[in-house]
């Protein structure tokens, strides 16, 4: 089983709402797949259409970060999985285990100064999950000139779900 970890998810729209479905959705093809993602208005029809389990954290933002990381951390030591799929540094940042984790990235949410706090905590982050997944050469290379690894860096550019 494969945990997603992820604050952006339908029926919320967005760029990042559709990869994460468009993952999610895919890799449930062939693996037995677990969405913890944050609470929104509707979300009750959607999930149930989904075929694989999704679990909704709500709350105050700056709760919920903790609430959700305290309940991966709880089924992580209740469950036997086999990696960890983040949409953001931040949703890996207080997930306390040593199974293999993947985060993707793109450069507004990496691009900090080199050696400031926000900086050291995304360079900490990343240099604990088994690869860094950039959306473009440029975040790649954003990323490695910021500190992360070279060799955990791969880049995967996005796709386009054509509309039916």
């Amino acid at each position: 089983m494969y945990l997603i970890i992820t604050r952006s998810f339908p029926p919320e729209l967005g760029g990042m709402q559709s990869l994460m479905w468009g993952l999610s959705r895919e890799l449930s093809k062939n693996l037995m797949i677990k969405v913890f993602a944050d609470h929104i208005e509707g979300h009750k029809d959607f999930d149930e259409q989904a075929s694989f389990s999704i679990e909704r954290i709500g709350g105050i933002k700056i709760l919920r970060k903790y609430r959700k990381a305290q309940l991966v951390n709880e089924y992580i030591k209740e469950n036997k999985i086999d990696g960890i799929i983040a949409d953001h540094w931040k949703s890996l940042e207080l997930i306390k285990t040593s199974y293999k984790k993947y985060c993707l990235i793109h450069s507004k949410e990496i691009n900090h100064p080199k050696g400031s706090g926000q900086n050291k905590r995304v360079v900490k982050v990343l240099s604990n999950v088994e690869k860094v997944i950039a959306n473009s050469q440029f975040t790649k290379d954003l990323a490695v000139e910021l500190g992360v690894n070279e060799k955990k860096v791969i880049v995967i550019n996005p796709g386009v779900d054509p509309a039916k």
